[in-house]
């Protein structure tokens, strides 16, 4: 038996779609059954013997067969089907689908850059680093500058899938949200721990809008969590819960990944009850350019098949490492999409990371007294601004303020080195001592000059 073939049996027709029994046989099959009846002598009379009853079976005769069912022509089906896929299509398309609640980013503005205020630009960027559009009002806790999300390097062992299930599921939680407007609303995401004392890595969106969140470990406890900070430009938030006998997962580094690598995605789909499902799948695209609310997201592309609820969850490597946080599907009214799931890099997670826990200023720890981000190439070509790290905040009497550097300058280079994340930027000063100084390239209105900024004990910034 093949798929998508006739099914041949004996004594039905392989030609006929209907599988009809053949007619003139089943004339000459009756008149034989007729010509019996009518050589056999005549029975004699007994006396009626009651018998059990029993369902009785109706044969339709040959001259009261119900007429041929009509064949129906692949060909011109097919044409049909084809007809009305298309002109659905041209009303309705493909779409990217957050797997829960998307970010919704500041709307950009329409006019040239040119002819905006200053004001106005720095309105933007403190709702697009802040989070400000779509925020939370979970409550939130200063997190410890110690705690660092690491990205593993060395070759590991190959794992099987139950081994990397069996290493990974106690690092992967569940992450609910509760809605203060709405007390019947539940929200169901994922999240990844990345310290023994509790930090947990999600997405921003899995927190939009929400004034609790709590997180559900694999050994079914509940933790309170607290917000450490959001990024929306880059989906990544961190929560932080007290709590004994967490489990962190290893990350690997994403940018050691190729199309065809084989990964695995652990999460939890769509309700509760399907808490920690494991999908496989390879890496389908690196640095896959990915449109989402006006901003671009630079994404892994995977087969590995995540839905609602996966959000924040874990992609993972064959040696058993995070690689990338998972965050949205490819979907479409007009035909089945399969196989088109994204995740963030392991390499942007830590670079948000890593600005996240710097707000903890821990004593020893140079420091230059601004707040800064990366921006996306399109927020940056609609404002005009140079490749670099955006100034969002200024402490006062910084080295950064004593320097010169204010709230919309871009720090385009430091010692020379081109920037284009924050870790670049904290490689560069983590070479250096509290009191020494760090040479930064400022742009600002069109002008580039070079400043001397003296690096100051983050302690004593933010105290």
């Amino acid at each position: 038996m093949a798929f998508g073939g006739w099914i041949k049996e004996e004594g039905v027709r392989s030609d006929d779609p209907w599988n009809r029994q053949d007619e003139s046989a089943a004339r000459i099959q009756a008149q034989s059954r007729m010509q019996v009846r009518e050589t056999e002598p005549a029975p004699e009379k007994r006396q009626a013997v009651p018998r059990q009853a029993q369902p009785r079976q109706r044969e339709t005769p040959p001259a009261r067969r119900a007429a041929p069912r009509p064949r129906i022509n692949p060909i011109r089906a097919a044409v049909i089907l084809l007809a009305i896929f298309s002109l659905v299509s041209g009303v309705l398309g493909s779409f990217l689908e957050e797997i829960a609640e998307p970010p919704r980013f500041p709307e950009l503005p329409d006019e040239s850059p040119t002819i905006r205020r200053d004001g106005e630009r720095r309105d933007f960027f403190r709702e697009y680093f802040q989070g400000s559009a779509g925020s939370s009002d979970i409550e939130r806790v200063t997190p410890d500058a110690a705690a660092a999300l690491e990205l593993l390097t060395a070759p590991g062992d190959e794992l099987t899938l139950q081994e990397i299930y069996e290493k990974c599921i106690p690092s992967v939680v569940a992450v609910v949200t509760r809605y203060a407007d709405n007390d019947d609303y539940i929200g169901w995401g994922s999240g990844v721990i990345f310290t023994a004392d509790g930090y947990i890595v999600t997405n921003s969106h899995v927190l939009e809008g929400a004034a609790s969140a709590s997180v559900r470990l694999w050994d079914d406890r509940e933790l309170e969590a607290l917000l450490v900070n959001r990024d929306i430009a880059n989906d990544i938030a961190v929560l932080k819960v007290d709590g004994v006998n967490l489990q962190p997962a290893e990350f690997g580094d994403s940018d050691a990944l190729r199309v065809g690598d084989a990964v695995a995605a652990i999460g939890n789909p769509m309700n509760p009850q399907l808490r920690g499902t494991m999908t496989s799948g390879i890496v389908s695209a690196i640095d896959r350019q990915v449109p989402v609310d006006g901003s671009v997201m630079t994404l892994i592309q995977t087969d590995a098949a995540i839905n609602g609820g996966n959000s924040g969850g874990a992609l993972i490597d064959r040696f058993g490492r995070v690689v990338g946080i998972t965050n949205m599907k490819m979907m479409s009214y007009v035909s089945t999409v399969e196989g088109l799931c994204f995740a963030i890099p392991t390499r942007t997670v830590q670079a948000v990371v890593a600005r996240f826990m710097a707000s903890g200023y821990s004593a020893g720890t140079p420091g230059l007294g601004a707040t800064v981000g990366p921006m996306n190439p399109e927020v940056r070509t609609r404002f005009g601004l140079p490749e670099g790290l955006y100034v969002s905040d200024v402490v006062p009497s910084s080295g950064a303020d004593l320097a010169g550097i204010a709230e919309g300058d871009v720090i385009i280079a430091a010692e020379g080195i081109p920037l284009h994340d924050t870790e670049e930027l904290a490689a560069v000063r983590d070479e250096k001592s509290i009191g020494d100084t760090l040479r930064l390239t400022v742009w600002r209105d069109g002008e580039v000059w070079d400043v001397e900024v003296e690096l100051m004990d983050m302690q004593t910034l933010y105290s």
